[in-house]
Protein backbone atom coordinates (compact mmCIF):
# COMPACT_ATOMS: atom_id res chain seq x y z
CA UNK A 1 0.00 0.00 0.00
CA UNK A 2 2.90 2.22 0.72
CA UNK A 3 4.47 1.55 -2.47
CA UNK A 4 1.44 2.75 -4.36
CA UNK A 5 0.76 5.45 -2.38
CA UNK A 6 4.46 6.83 -3.01
CA UNK A 7 4.12 5.98 -6.63
CA UNK A 8 1.39 8.29 -6.67
CA UNK A 9 3.29 11.01 -5.10
CA UNK A 10 6.18 10.32 -7.48
CA UNK A 11 4.28 10.89 -10.23
CA UNK A 12 1.32 12.10 -10.01
CA UNK A 13 0.51 16.36 -9.49
CA UNK A 14 -2.23 18.36 -8.73
CA UNK A 15 -5.17 16.95 -6.43
CA UNK A 16 -3.82 13.50 -6.69
CA UNK A 17 0.20 14.48 -5.35
CA UNK A 18 -1.50 16.39 -2.82
CA UNK A 19 -3.46 13.37 -1.46
CA UNK A 20 -0.92 11.15 -1.85
CA UNK A 21 1.57 13.46 0.06
CA UNK A 22 -0.97 14.00 2.86
CA UNK A 23 -1.74 9.78 2.86
CA UNK A 24 2.42 9.19 3.42
CA UNK A 25 2.52 11.70 6.24
CA UNK A 26 -0.69 10.24 8.30
CA UNK A 27 0.98 6.96 7.79
CA UNK A 28 4.55 8.02 9.18
CA UNK A 29 5.38 4.73 11.12
CA UNK A 30 5.19 2.59 7.94
CA UNK A 31 6.09 5.24 5.51
CA UNK A 32 9.23 6.62 7.27
CA UNK A 33 11.35 3.30 6.79
CA UNK A 34 10.19 2.92 3.56
CA UNK A 35 11.06 5.98 2.18
CA UNK A 36 14.58 5.85 4.88
CA UNK A 37 15.13 2.58 2.76
CA UNK A 38 14.75 3.98 -1.19
CA UNK A 39 18.12 3.82 -3.27
CA UNK A 40 19.13 6.90 -4.78
CA UNK A 41 17.68 7.48 -8.07
CA UNK A 42 19.91 8.48 -11.20
CA UNK A 43 17.28 11.52 -12.19
CA UNK A 44 17.57 13.97 -10.17
CA UNK A 45 14.10 15.46 -10.12
CA UNK A 46 13.04 12.12 -8.87
CA UNK A 47 15.53 12.35 -6.15
CA UNK A 48 14.44 15.94 -4.99
CA UNK A 49 10.53 14.56 -4.47
CA UNK A 50 11.99 11.46 -2.45
CA UNK A 51 13.80 13.55 -0.39
CA UNK A 52 11.19 15.89 0.31
CA UNK A 53 8.94 13.26 0.74
CA UNK A 54 10.98 12.08 3.55
CA UNK A 55 11.38 15.26 5.21
CA UNK A 56 7.72 15.92 5.21
CA UNK A 57 6.73 12.46 6.88
CA UNK A 58 9.49 13.27 9.48
CA UNK A 59 7.74 16.60 10.25
CA UNK A 60 9.80 19.21 8.95
CA UNK A 61 9.10 22.18 11.31
CA UNK A 62 10.33 24.71 8.42
CA UNK A 63 8.39 23.08 5.89
CA UNK A 64 4.84 23.31 8.54
CA UNK A 65 5.69 26.71 9.25
CA UNK A 66 5.81 27.76 5.41
CA UNK A 67 2.64 25.69 4.81
CA UNK A 68 1.02 27.86 7.40
CA UNK A 69 1.83 30.85 6.20
CA UNK A 70 0.28 29.78 2.85
CA UNK A 71 -3.08 29.10 4.45
CA UNK A 72 -2.84 32.35 6.98
CA UNK A 73 -2.15 34.46 3.99
CA UNK A 74 -4.83 33.45 2.04
CA UNK A 75 -7.27 33.37 4.76
CA UNK A 76 -6.18 37.65 5.85
CA UNK A 77 -6.05 38.29 1.87
CA UNK A 78 -9.16 36.91 0.48
CA UNK A 79 -11.91 39.64 2.51
CA UNK A 80 -9.58 42.21 0.90
CA UNK A 81 -9.98 44.55 -1.63
CA UNK A 82 -7.59 42.51 -4.14
CA UNK A 83 -8.71 39.22 -2.85
CA UNK A 84 -4.77 37.84 -2.92
CA UNK A 85 -1.47 38.49 -1.87
CA UNK A 86 1.00 40.53 -3.95
CA UNK A 87 3.53 37.72 -4.90
CA UNK A 88 6.86 40.22 -4.69
CA UNK A 89 5.76 40.46 -0.90
CA UNK A 90 5.27 36.93 -0.76
CA UNK A 91 8.91 35.81 -2.29
CA UNK A 92 10.01 38.46 -0.06
CA UNK A 93 8.65 37.40 3.10
CA UNK A 94 9.65 33.73 2.32
CA UNK A 95 13.01 34.73 1.52
CA UNK A 96 13.46 36.37 5.11
CA UNK A 97 11.74 34.20 7.03
CA UNK A 98 13.04 30.96 5.72
CA UNK A 99 16.46 31.69 3.52
CA UNK A 100 17.27 28.29 1.53
CA UNK A 101 15.39 25.96 4.01
CA UNK A 102 11.97 26.45 2.40
CA UNK A 103 13.91 25.96 -1.41
CA UNK A 104 13.16 21.47 -1.48
CA UNK A 105 9.33 22.28 -0.16
CA UNK A 106 8.63 25.06 -2.77
CA UNK A 107 10.66 23.82 -5.37
CA UNK A 108 8.35 20.46 -5.65
CA UNK A 109 5.40 21.75 -5.11
CA UNK A 110 5.93 24.80 -7.80
CA UNK A 111 5.84 21.67 -10.09
CA UNK A 112 3.45 19.05 -8.83
CA UNK A 113 0.87 21.64 -7.52
CA UNK A 114 0.96 24.67 -10.56
CA UNK A 115 -2.06 22.94 -12.15
CA UNK A 116 -4.18 23.50 -8.48
CA UNK A 117 -2.39 26.58 -6.97
CA UNK A 118 -3.68 29.89 -7.25
CA UNK A 119 -1.27 32.61 -9.43
CA UNK A 120 0.53 34.13 -6.17
CA UNK A 121 1.66 30.86 -5.30
CA UNK A 122 3.61 29.90 -8.01
CA UNK A 123 4.74 33.40 -8.69
CA UNK A 124 5.67 33.89 -5.53
CA UNK A 125 7.55 30.53 -5.18
CA UNK A 126 8.93 31.07 -7.54
CA UNK A 127 10.02 34.85 -7.05
CA UNK A 128 11.39 33.33 -3.57
CA UNK A 129 13.14 30.78 -5.38
CA UNK A 130 14.84 33.16 -7.99
CA UNK A 131 16.72 34.98 -4.81
CA UNK A 132 18.37 31.57 -4.26
CA UNK A 133 21.61 30.35 -5.04
CA UNK A 134 21.39 28.17 -8.22
CA UNK A 135 22.52 25.01 -6.27
CA UNK A 136 19.43 25.16 -4.25
CA UNK A 137 17.11 25.45 -6.91
CA UNK A 138 18.20 24.47 -10.67
CA UNK A 139 16.25 20.95 -10.52
CA UNK A 140 13.00 22.41 -9.72
CA UNK A 141 13.40 25.47 -12.39
CA UNK A 142 14.74 23.45 -14.93
CA UNK A 143 11.88 20.88 -14.40
CA UNK A 144 9.21 23.38 -14.70
CA UNK A 145 10.54 24.73 -17.63
CA UNK A 146 10.64 21.28 -19.28
CA UNK A 147 6.90 20.18 -17.51
CA UNK A 148 5.49 23.13 -16.63
CA UNK A 149 1.67 23.72 -18.11
CA UNK A 150 2.24 27.77 -17.84
CA UNK A 151 4.00 29.68 -21.08
CA UNK A 152 4.45 32.88 -18.83
CA UNK A 153 5.86 30.45 -15.35
CA UNK A 154 8.21 28.69 -18.00
CA UNK A 155 9.77 31.77 -18.91
CA UNK A 156 10.53 33.14 -15.53
CA UNK A 157 11.87 29.62 -14.89
CA UNK A 158 14.00 30.00 -17.66
CA UNK A 159 15.44 33.49 -17.20
CA UNK A 160 15.87 32.34 -13.37
CA UNK A 161 17.79 29.69 -14.85
CA UNK A 162 20.12 31.73 -16.87
CA UNK A 163 20.64 35.03 -14.41
CA UNK A 164 22.53 32.46 -12.09
CA UNK A 165 23.82 29.67 -14.27
CA UNK A 166 26.57 26.80 -12.86
CA UNK A 167 28.23 23.45 -13.58
CA UNK A 168 25.51 21.26 -12.42
CA UNK A 169 23.12 23.06 -14.26
CA UNK A 170 24.86 22.51 -17.43
CA UNK A 171 25.66 18.56 -16.99
CA UNK A 172 21.59 18.39 -15.65
CA UNK A 173 20.90 19.84 -19.28
CA UNK A 174 22.41 17.57 -21.31
CA UNK A 175 21.45 14.68 -19.88
CA UNK A 176 18.23 15.91 -20.56
CA UNK A 177 19.11 16.67 -24.18
CA UNK A 178 20.18 12.61 -24.13
CA UNK A 179 16.69 11.77 -22.82
CA UNK A 180 15.54 14.08 -25.27
CA UNK A 181 17.38 12.19 -27.96
CA UNK A 182 16.20 8.78 -27.35
CA UNK A 183 12.83 9.48 -27.34
CA UNK A 184 13.24 11.17 -30.21
CA UNK A 185 14.48 8.35 -31.68
CA UNK A 186 12.07 6.04 -30.56
CA UNK A 187 9.05 8.08 -31.90
CA UNK A 188 10.88 8.36 -35.47
CA UNK A 189 11.53 4.68 -35.53
CA UNK A 190 7.66 4.36 -35.10
CA UNK A 191 6.66 6.77 -37.45
CA UNK A 192 8.71 5.49 -39.79
CA UNK A 193 7.09 1.95 -39.41
CA UNK A 194 3.31 3.21 -39.51
CA UNK A 195 4.33 4.90 -42.55
CA UNK A 196 5.76 1.62 -44.03
CA UNK A 197 2.68 -0.47 -42.92
CA UNK A 198 0.57 -1.65 -45.70
CA UNK A 199 -3.00 -0.06 -46.09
Amino acid sequence: MIEYIFQAALYGSGDLYLAAEAELVKKKKKAGPFLAELPKRANPWEQRVVELLRQRVAGNADFNRCLEFFDRTEEETAPTAQGEPDPEWVGAVLFRDFGARAAPLLGVHLVKLEEVWPFWKTAGSLLYLQRLPSRETSVFLLELVLTGKSPHFRDMARKALLAKPDAGLAVMVEERLKEADQKAAILRGLAEELRSRPT
